[in-house]
């Protein structure tokens, strides 16, 4: 559930920050909540049947150290994804995406957009890189899991993001394809 929250954010990230970018984003992220959503049903139908009535717990989002913490990695992606895209073209761009969507979507999602506002790179590698951190991202949650909790469960959680990430790859596909 919260991977499909994530694939909405990153969405409504690009066509803020972003607007002449939303038919390149809803083409992707589309196609990627569209893949996620049969997850995404079955897990609100199980959990409807289990809900023990016991809320989340949740902290407080303003934190001054979270805020601070996510503005140096922001302004580290950032260099890093320029140099990378100036000295080893595409390639490093979406090899900086990838790595840093180990850990954060959203600070190399913010650094592809500014690179592409500064004209330093295209539509397509500004929404390939997000798409490589995403699924990166994915994947990563998906081995966590395995390794965490078990083998099994690593399948099954790996089979819930399929859906999201087979989407992300049509609609990447897609946007290499169409002039948007």
């Amino acid at each position: 559930l919260a991977n499909a929250t994530m694939l909405a954010r990153v969405l409504l990230i690009v066509v803020i920050v972003a607007p002449w970018l939303w038919s390149a984003a809803a083409l992707v992220f589309g196609l990627a909540l569209a893949g996620a959503a049969p997850a995404v049903l079955w897990h609100l139908r199980r959990a409807g049947a289990t809900r023990t009535g016991e809320g989340d717990q949740f902290s407080n989002p303003t934190q001054l150290s979270t805020a601070l913490v996510f503005g140096v990695a922001y302004a580290g992606i950032l260099l890093l994804a320029a140099w990378a895209s100036e000295r080893l073209g595409a390639a490093g761009l979406y090899a900086v995406a990838a790595i840093s969507g180990l850990t954060d979507v959203d600070a190399i999602t913010l650094s592809s957009l500014q690179l592409h506002a500064n004209e330093a790179i295209g539509v397509r590698e500004a929404m390939s890189a997000i798409v490589f951190a995403v699924s990166s991202n994915l994947v990563l949650k998906a081995a966590m899991v395995a390794v965490a909790g078990s083998l099994r469960l690593g399948w099954l959680t790996g089979l819930g993001f399929a859906g999201a990430l087979l989407g992300l790859a049509l609609g990447l596909w897609g946007l290499h394809t169409l002039v948007l």
